[in-house]
């Protein structure tokens, strides 16, 4: 990892950017279910409109990475 990398990710982390969240099974963009105890007691929880998937894990994606699949044809 370049030190140009590293001082773009610590960059990242102290503004506090969060990168889009997609789903683990189709790779679409999930949201959270809203619950006053979710993200305190309990974990977040996710779900995908694409493919119906409901769970606590949804992927980082770099929004860098997502520039580039939209451009591809």
């Amino acid at each position: 990892m370049s030190l140009s990398t590293l001082r773009e990710v610590l960059g990242m982390m102290r503004r506090g950017q969060k990168s889009p969240l997609t789903c683990p099974v189709c790779g679409s963009r999930v949201r959270r279910t809203r619950s006053q105890l979710e993200g305190w007691i309990l974990p977040e929880k996710y779900y995908c409109d694409a493919c119906k998937y409901i769970g606590f894990i949804a992927l980082e994606r770099d929004p860098e990475e997502e520039d580039e699949a939209d451009q591809t044809p």
